[in-house]
């Protein structure tokens, strides 16, 4: 973890393989639901307007292909921002001509959306004239790339931070014992995630995992380490079997914990019981 604080580089790399992780496995499972029959019938949430405006609609023609085209738009845009301009901008290293090479990702990122929201929102040209219906879309498509940039800031602003925090996590360990460097590079991988999947339109299920499951390893992992771990060594006399009494009561209250929040406010058991037994495992 010191080598993040003597070489940046490493840190661009933890971060660059988090987002293209993030990225395949979105992509990943929307081309394996795609490719699903049922899906069709089922994923596609612009079908039931098309009917509604009695508009015919295809799969593969108003969904899939321009939703897949989102996506990859979006991974590409983020890869330009994150890791070209925005460093030179606050670096202010050419500031104008980065300026103008933001202002292009962006003017991209409208007529990308703007385009493929024309075939994803094709039933609004039956209840509204051409001109209005383009206008609405395209709308949509500036409000998108403003959400996108704002999402950016705030994660910059959390990656800075995050990595000032490493560069003086010596003395912040030496007065809070509990906060660890790995735990802040763990967090602001997680956070990369937070803000990238929600924009990237990711399933719903897929981002209650990513809120769940990664917070609560960390967690674990550092309470084991840190602490389960050398108390169960050193003060039980038989310290396996300590260990793993603890263990099997800590992931019995985070399974009961997180079954009941996910449960009780949708009624839906069998979700919550999912992922808190994959929770568990995991």
């Amino acid at each position: 973890m010191r080598e993040l604080l003597k070489k940046p580089s490493t840190f661009t790399r933890i971060e660059f393989w988090a987002i293209t992780t993030i990225f395949v496995f979105v992509v990943f499972f929307f081309i394996t639901d795609g490719l699903d029959g049922r899906s069709a019938l089922v994923d596609n949430p612009y079908k039931p307007h098309f009917e509604a405006a009695r508009v015919p609609s295809y799969f593969y023609e108003n969904y899939f292909i321009p939703q897949l085209i989102r996506h990859i738009t979006l991974y590409v845009a983020l890869l330009i921002l994150n890791f070209i301009i925005i460093p030179k901008l606050i670096s202010k290293e050419s500031l104008l001509r980065n300026f103008l090479k933001l202002v292009l990702v962006f003017a991209g990122l409208i007529v990308i959306f703007g385009i493929t929201g024309t075939y994803l929102k094709g039933y609004l040209y039956a209840s509204q004239g051409r001109d209005e219906a383009e206008q609405l879309i395209f709308q949509e498509a500036f409000g998108n790339a403003v959400e996108i940039l704002f999402s950016l800031g705030v994660y910059t602003v959390i990656k800075y931070a995050g990595i000032y925090l490493l560069a003086i996590s010596e003395t912040i360990e030496a007065k809070y014992k509990f906060i660890r460097k790995e735990a802040i590079v763990a967090t602001v991988i997680w956070l990369v995630g937070l803000l990238i999947l929600p924009i990237g339109e990711a399933e719903h299920e897929f981002i209650i995992g990513w809120i769940i499951v990664v917070p609560s390893a960390i967690a674990l992992y550092l309470f084991s380490f840190y602490r389960l771990i050398p108390r169960s060594l050193t003060y039980s006399p038989y310290p396996f079997i300590n260990y793993v009494r603890k263990c099997a009561f800590i992931l019995f209250l985070a399974f009961v914990v997180i079954y009941l929040l996910l449960s009780l406010p949708t009624g839906e058991d069998d979700e919550g019981f999912d992922f808190s037994a994959f929770n568990a495992l995991f």
